[in-house]
């Protein structure tokens, strides 16, 4: 079924009244300060929620820091996990022979 709305009707994109969760908010932090740091690669500790202790609470902390990398649009920059442990790395370009 179809239920046709006026332009102004549309709502605008992120006005569904959601908050920023902590742990949301700490990603986007985070990403930010490694993005501008002289850091290549690190371990993401000291979510809000705690730690990640098994495989499903790391792959949502991964995904919350790769939607932030991509709101901000920061090329060259991939989050991992190994486990439970989480991380972040820029990408690295070498010449070849170094």
């Amino acid at each position: 079924m179809l239920k046709e709305i006026t332009l102004e009707e549309l709502p605008e994109a992120g006005s569904f009244g959601q908050e920023v969760t902590p742990d949301g908010a700490f990603a986007e932090e985070t990403v930010l300060d490694f993005a501008t740091s002289e850091l290549k690669i690190a371990e993401v500790l000291g979510w809000p929620s705690g730690n990640p202790t098994n495989s499903k609470e790391a792959t949502r902390c991964r995904s919350l820091l790769e939607c932030k990398v991509k709101k901000h649009k920061l090329s060259g920059i991939t989050a991992m996990q190994r486990g439970t442990r989480v991380f972040i790395q820029k990408t690295i370009i070498r010449k070849v022979g170094e």
